[in-house]
């Protein structure tokens, strides 16, 4: 039972610098690639997944798609559900990160992304996540769904977005607050756990 967690490729907003969020854009010619990279490394390692998870996101999907294709894993992609997306980044939404920071300073725009109760300004639809809120609404989905899944033996791949996998690693890993949001999430690079040994996290 095994565990592997990868953010989508490089998507066209990461490649300049916007904050993503829960808009859907798509990936780069090389965020496609190191889908492809990703899926090739996994077959390499005998890591070919029996169930693949995604948010509803088009970057992540498109990703999961590329890894399958690459490694032979599942025709379908499994789950596909919000709870997996990225967290809603409010009225960040599509803003470079120098333009959020000469707007709100350069100390709130740090404690928006990395703290973990740390909400930016919620868009006119009163949305906007905190890394805690992203976590409470992981914590269902690792209970009902992820754990059982690796509980009966299944290869289990997640792909979805860097501070989702920060909140997931939190749960299943048992790490502080502080440690999952210090976590770098490269674009790209599967991690795999081990399920009888949950805190070994190793890159392929």
């Amino acid at each position: 039972m095994t565990l592997v967690v990868l953010r989508h490729g490089e998507s066209e907003w990461n490649a300049s610098d916007r904050f993503a969020g829960w808009v859907d854009v798509g990936l780069t010619a090389t965020g496609r690639d190191e889908a492809r990279t990703a899926g090739r490394q996994l077959r390499a390692a005998s890591l070919v997944p029996d169930v693949v998870h995604t948010s509803r996101l088009a970057r992540a999907v498109d990703t999961a798609d590329l890894v399958v294709a690459g490694c032979g894993g599942p025709a379908s992609a499994g789950l596909r559900t919000e709870l997996l997306n990225e967290r809603h980044y409010g009225t960040l939404q599509g803003m470079r990160r120098a333009d959020a920071v000469a707007r709100y300073g350069a100390g709130p725009v740090a404690r928006w992304r990395r703290g973990i109760d740390g909400r930016p300004p919620r868009d006119a639809e009163g949305r906007g996540e905190s890394l805690a809120d992203v976590r409470a609404r992981l914590e269902p989905y690792v209970a009902s769904t992820l754990l059982p899944q690796l509980a009966a033996g299944r290869t289990v791949l997640v792909v979805s977005h860097g501070n989702t996998i920060r909140m997931l690693r939190r749960l299943v890993e048992g790490l502080s607050d502080e440690q999952a949001c210090a976590l770098e999430v490269p674009t790209g690079q599967p991690v795999v756990v081990q399920a009888q040994r949950p805190a070994s996290y190793s890159s392929i």
